[in-house]
């Protein structure tokens, strides 16, 4: 049987397979468990790009994400080519979320699609 973690704690950075960029989230309630290997996500957030891991994958560079857009594919997309007002930051909270219970993405980086990325 799987143990579960609700909340995260140092002592299991071991379980992760991610770089040290990701870092515990803020507010691990309300977090979904990974389904898989029972971890809340620790998460990773940069101009380019917003994504999660958790302790499945081969390895700390190799390993399963969920993403959401970065704040400067946003930016890149609004009307003026500068605004960031439909930035969401809990998007990525809600993919990951959306993923544990359903094992659907609901968004994926997609180059070709409106220049998101």
């Amino acid at each position: 049987m799987k143990q579960i973690h609700r909340y995260y704690r140092g002592e299991d950075d071991w379980r992760y397979n991610c770089i040290d960029a990701y870092k515990p989230v803020e507010n691990a309630q309300a977090w979904e468990l990974c389904p898989n290997c029972g971890l809340i996500p620790k998460i990773w957030v940069f101009n380019n790009g917003r994504s999660t891991a958790c302790g499945c994958g081969e390895n700390r560079y190799r390993h399963f994400s969920v993403e959401a857009e970065s704040i400067m594919s946003v930016a890149k997309h609004s009307h003026n080519g500068q605004s960031v007002l439909d930035y969401d930051s809990d998007e990525l909270r809600k993919n990951w979320n959306h993923w544990a219970k359903t094992g659907e993405f609901l968004w994926t980086k997609d180059y070709s699609k409106n220049g998101r990325w």
